[in-house]
């Protein structure tokens, strides 16, 4: 379905254009992204349409910045570079005779400048593999053919590198990639992440050690034996699979970035929780235990575990029966404690 776009803020034209440009394709049934990521999401991205509001995309508009800045550091020709942009710009008219232009321009740019394109390189390098009936696509950033070096750059939060949940997607993603590599003939020995941290701060990397030390990072991505990343793809694609065919799963406390429920002991008229417990019934226990010598009677505060991407960052959120029924859950929740 179509992704709306709205402008709530009243943002500049020009911003509004460069977010909206999206140069994000499918070529085939799903993408190596949409594999590694909920079923339901794509599913119901299927089904309705999207409304995006162009305040929030301003870190893919980042990212976006870094990849191409870094892909055309690796043309020694400026000319190479500008009609390779201009190439990017004819593609992405999606017109049929641009499109074909465009494809006649890359090829003049690979002769006419030997020297100006590494031909050891696979920059941006789209593939696609046939697996139980569907084609998976994916682009990876940039393969160095002699050497069997795969890298990624990801424009990240912090988030990213301390929490190891967000980064098995990465590690899926790379394994994924070193599969259709080899696939297509090539050899991979290693796999880069090149991580470049947009919040990061030099204070905070001073006072806590599980935070990076640096505001870029190439980080080592550990390769799996390609029998078990086939398995693993084929898992993923019958997955989807059955979510088209109607048997959609909920997404899991991962994908949905949960955080868990607690319930703080308080008492009335007090502002603080005097303690908070990730369980019911140790709030309840500790009333019990601790009621006869309080000046004020207690009560027990329930505070909802966000699901951070659905409440945040999901534009299909108004379609999921999962995310109202959570909603309605919370509110019922609370009205019992209350009783």
């Amino acid at each position: 379905m179509a992704k709306i776009y709205t402008n709530n803020h009243n943002l500049p034209e020009s911003y509004v254009r460069a977010v909206t440009i999206d140069k994000h394709r499918v070529n085939g049934d799903i993408s190596v992204t949409q594999l590694i990521d909920a079923p339901q999401i794509r599913v119901l991205k299927q089904k309705h349409d999207e409304t995006i509001d162009v305040s929030t995309m301003l870190w893919a508009l980042f990212g976006t910045a870094i990849h191409s800045v870094l892909e055309r550091s690796e043309m020694d020709s400026v000319d190479a570079s500008t009609l390779t942009q201009a190439a990017e710009l004819l593609e992405d008219s999606k017109d049929p005779e641009a499109m074909k232009v465009a494809k006649w321009l890359t090829k003049f740019i690979t002769k006419a400048y030997p020297n100006g394109v590494d031909n050891n390189l696979l920059l941006e390098e789209t593939m696609v593999i046939d697996v139980l009936g569907w084609k998976v696509s994916g682009t990876c950033d940039k393969f160095t053919k002699d050497i069997g070096l795969l890298e990624d750059y990801k424009s990240c939060g912090v988030y990213d590198y301390i929490v190891p949940e967000s980064r098995k997607k990465w590690f899926a993603q790379q394994n994924i990639y070193a599969h259709m590599l080899r696939e297509n003939g090539y050899q991979v020995n290693k796999s880069q992440i090149v991580a470049i941290f947009k919040n990061w701060s030099k204070m905070e990397s001073k006072k806590n050690r599980d935070y990076p030390p640096l505001p870029i990072m190439s980080l080592d991505v550990p390769l799996l034996e390609d029998a078990k990343v086939k398995r693993y793809i084929e898992k993923r694609v019958q997955l989807h699979k059955d979510a088209e065919g109607g048997s959609i799963p909920d997404c899991t406390g991962k994908e949905r970035w949960s955080k868990a429920d607690s319930f703080a002991v308080k008492k009335e008229g007090g502002k603080r929780a005097v303690r908070t417990f990730d369980k019911e019934s140790l709030a309840k226990q500790y009333i019990e235990d601790n009621e006869y010598k309080s000046k004020a009677p207690m009560f027990i505060e329930y505070r909802p575990g966000e699901d951070v991407r659905c409440n945040n960052y999901c534009s299909v959120n108004a379609h999921c029966s999962q995310f109202k029924k959570k909603e309605e859950s919370i509110s019922l929740k609370q009205r019992e404690l209350n009783k």
